[in-house]
């Protein structure tokens, strides 16, 4: 007698039932697209406003790696490190590793407030900043440690006068 995964009450041999396997598979999927989604709209962003990388980058290390390797480097990292978490979690999901919707949950998560982020920069940006197909008007703006040291280069010489 050959035994199917499938048992006459419609539940697999772990006890759980099909739909209820199914419903999380889409909803596991359904994250990891937006995950996609959101990284390829950064990975966008980035490149359409290269210029003035410094000046929006919240994450020092891709600051520290735009100055040393360019916005190439930045790119590839964003696509490599993105490539290696939907892996991980899909490897994770094929393995019915516990940590699978967790990290799922927890990769949506820092994408879902990276994108709210963008939201909301978007709307409480000043009006002198707004250009017609872009976020933030970053070309008329020096870099911050410019603005930075031209204000200790300016109190230094007005103490110095004192």
């Amino acid at each position: 007698m050959l035994l199917s995964p499938v048992g006459a009450n419609g539940r697999r041999w772990g006890g759980k039932p099909r739909v209820r396997l199914a419903m999380r598979f889409s909803l596991f999927s359904l994250f990891w697209f937006f995950t996609i989604f959101a990284a390829v709209f950064d990975a966008y962003f980035a490149w359409h406003h290269r210029i003035g990388l410094q000046n929006w980058e919240l994450n020092p290390f891709i600051c520290w790696l735009a100055g040393v390797g360019g916005i190439e480097t930045v790119l590839g990292f964003k696509v490599l490190t993105t490539v290696f978490a939907t892996a991980l979690g899909f490897f994770c999901r094929q393995r019915q590793h516990w940590l699978a919707m967790p990290f799922t949950l927890i990769c949506a998560s820092i994408f879902f407030f990276l994108s709210l982020y963008y939201v909301i920069a978007l709307q409480t940006a000043p009006a002198w900043q707004r250009q017609e197909n872009s976020l933030v008007k970053v070309q008329d703006q020096p870099p911050r440690h410019i603005v930075f040291h031209q204000k200790a280069r300016y109190l230094s010489t007005r103490a110095s006068k004192l």
